[in-house]
């Protein structure tokens, strides 16, 4: 009945074969540890006998069973037998002698019994539930191991991964990392030394931006090492298919943004507090229209570039894919390139048919920040705010953008729009990042139409940039009253300010098309550039 019932459900009825476990799993010692209470449930398998019980030790032959009713006989007579033998792997133990008894003792309802235990050390222990699925996994562990000899060498180490194939893959990472090494040292590398190399500078790093980031929440079925070959691969096919070649830390970034779809309000200031180090580069991109006006996007890029490591990924989008290899996109692509040399700057230009805003947003994820020329400014009409176009962009980008209207900036005297409200608080986060890193002054202004309001409300960017070590003396906090938009242009003027923070559109659905905002405003009349987060 057991076997029926087993092969109904695709459970498997078979007790393990300790020599095939332990030649998969890799022995490298024993010792006895003397007479124990095992748990029953915890043995699984049998040194040679293997072959003449189930999984939970019903005898499967005649002669078996008529062993076993002697067996029992002897236990209902209150005669007792001897402890049992058993081989120890990890928490799972295999019958040396005994089999019989332990038949019995499991049908008398007994849940431990005495055994003489022998432990096993293998190079990947086994548990008393392992499947025999469980069992060819660890295998390819095991054989990892005995290749790279990692347990031996790192012992915290834990490499487990549950993708077909992982375990060659990561052999292959570590061959490419010795060759390097040898080119870089000029000489031959043992591979124990590259093991531990690649282990330290490539491995580890990775990991801690995957546990910084809680992608391990987003995948909680998968293990560090599978994220970390992810992350490898995903770095490769974004090279391939969209042409960019970024950090590992805004590939974290984008797998979590793309788990997530749409983009969280947020996730890129928090993506940064997880991930980011303060030598990372910054992966900035610059759609660009290929008209003259366009490039304003491009030098305010440079300006960021002498103060970050930075790599400008420009993308001009086209409307067909013929157009893609035109003399004019390889003009333009020369022109990128001649800009970047001049300005010392690493960048590439990528040309690509489609939507400029899709294509845009589908670059975005992967990148920390967008610098987009403001050409046309967008219109008051409700019709024109329904199209698709630079309010769609904005709208739905959850990574910063900077916009340049017809000038650029130094960036040294921002201005942070600051009610109170999820937009602004977002702002605030951004502006502090780079206040703190750039040691820049700010300037904080609340419109509000009630006295009073406006004190509570400062009151939480004062409490945030002293949490994050800005110096009061570094920050002025301005009141006006009336509208929104104006207000901001005229502290702006009057602090001598050369970059606007604010908050996207916080409107939904009608309100937004119907009525103006303050974005809206600013878009249209600001002489400095604009950095935009929701």
């Amino acid at each position: 009945m057991e076997r029926l019932w087993n092969s109904f459900t695709g459970k498997s009825n078979e007790l393990l074969s300790y020599d095939d476990v332990s030649r998969q799993l890799k022995i490298k010692g024993r010792s006895s540890t003397g007479i124990q209470n095992v748990p029953l449930d915890a043995i699984v398998g049998s040194v040679g006998r293997y072959s003449d019980f189930t999984r939970n030790f019903l005898p499967k032959r005649g002669n078996s069973q008529e062993r076993w009713a002697k067996v029992r006989a002897l236990a209902e007579e209150m005669t007792g037998w001897p402890p049992i033998e058993v081989y120890k792997v990890g928490e799972a133990y295999f019958v040396l002698d005994g089999n019989h008894r332990v038949s019995v003792a499991r049908e008398l309802g007994a849940k431990t019994i005495q055994a003489e235990v022998t432990e096993i050390r293998t190079r990947v222990p086994l548990a008393a539930t392992d499947t025999p699925d469980d069992i060819i996994a660890k295998a390819e562990y095991a054989d990892f191991l005995e290749q790279t000899r990692l347990d031996d060498l790192i012992p915290e180490a834990d490499l487990t991964v549950t993708i077909a194939g992982g375990y060659p893959q990561l052999v292959d990472h570590i061959v490419v990392h010795r060759y390097y090494m040898g080119i870089e040292q000029e000489r031959e590398i043992p591979f124990s030394d590259a093991v531990v190399h690649w282990y330290e500078t490539v491995y580890l790093p990775i990991v801690d931006l995957i546990r910084g980031s809680g992608l391990l929440r987003t995948f909680p079925e998968r293990t560090e090492a599978d994220l970390y070959l992810w992350i490898g691969s995903n770095k490769e096919a974004l090279a391939q298919e969209l042409g960019l070649d970024i950090t590992p830390e805004n590939v974290v970034m984008g797998m979590v943004a793309a788990e997530s779809e749409p983009a969280r309000p947020g996730a890129w200031i928090e993506g940064q507090a997880g991930t980011r180090g303060h030598e990372t580069r910054v992966d900035i991109l610059v759609p660009l229209s290929g008209e003259e006006i366009g490039w304003n996007a491009f030098k305010q890029a440079v300006v960021i570039a002498g103060r970050e490591q930075v790599r400008l990924h420009g993308l001009h989008i086209v409307a067909t894919q013929d157009e893609v290899t035109t003399a004019a996109s390889e003009a333009l692509r020369a022109e990128f390139d001649r800009r970047c040399q001049a300005a010392g700057v690493d960048g590439k230009l990528v040309v690509a048919a489609g939507d400029v805003a899709k294509e845009v947003r589908r670059r975005a994820r992967w990148t920390d920040l967008i610098i987009a020329n403001l050409a046309h400014p967008p219109a008051t009409g409700p019709l024109e705010k329904l199209r698709p176009g630079f309010r769609s962009l904005l709208r739905h980008a959850a990574w910063p953008t900077l916009i340049t209207p017809s000038h650029t900036s130094e960036l040294t005297r921002p201005l942070l729009a600051f009610n109170g409200s999820q937009a602004s608080l977002q702002a605030l986060y951004l502006l502090t990042y780079f206040a703190g890193r750039w040691k820049l002054p700010v300037t904080v202004v609340t419109v509000t139409e009630k006295n009073g309001v406006h004190k509570e409300i400062q009151r939480q960017a004062k409490d945030y940039f002293h949490s994050r070590g800005i110096p009061r003396d570094s920050v002025t906090f301005v009141t006006e009253t009336g509208s929104v938009g104006p207000a901001l242009l005229r502290a702006a003027e009057v602090f001598e300010c050369d970059l606007i923070v604010m908050g996207s559109f916080s409107r939904r659905g009608i309100s937004d098309v119907v009525a103006e905002s303050a974005l809206d405003y600013v878009l249209r009349n600001s002489w400095w550039p604009m950095l935009v987060c929701r």
